[in-house]
């Protein structure tokens, strides 16, 4: 799957929380997306500055684990707390972005 700024989803791994907090081959992890689920439907938000809808999250910041961040971010975009989170899994992604310059 790839996305209008070249950035391309290379794979989803399906990871149990303390695997993915725990293991050195996912780490670091640098940012936290939140799919919000709720009816059937699912929580997207849009980024005015890049004039587009998403799904919430952000990069992690120091000091900050990837269960604050996903709330953090939360509170932020959409002024919504969740009321429980589970943390899924690691996409791994390739970005134009990081490597250019």
């Amino acid at each position: 799957m790839k996305n209008k700024d070249g950035d391309v989803l290379q794979k989803f791994i399906p990871l149990q929380q303390e695997e993915l907090l725990n293991s050195p081959q996912y780490q670091p992890l640098t940012h936290s997306l939140i799919v919000a689920r709720h009816r059937g439907k699912t929580l997207l938000v849009h980024d005015r500055y890049k004039n587009r809808w998403e799904v919430p999250g952000g990069r992690i910041e120091p000091g900050e684990t990837p269960r604050e961040c996903i709330l953090r971010e939360m509170k932020e975009e959409t002024g919504q707390t969740p009321a429980s989170i589970q943390l899924e899994g690691v996409m791994q992604l390739y970005t134009k972005r990081l490597f250019s310059n």
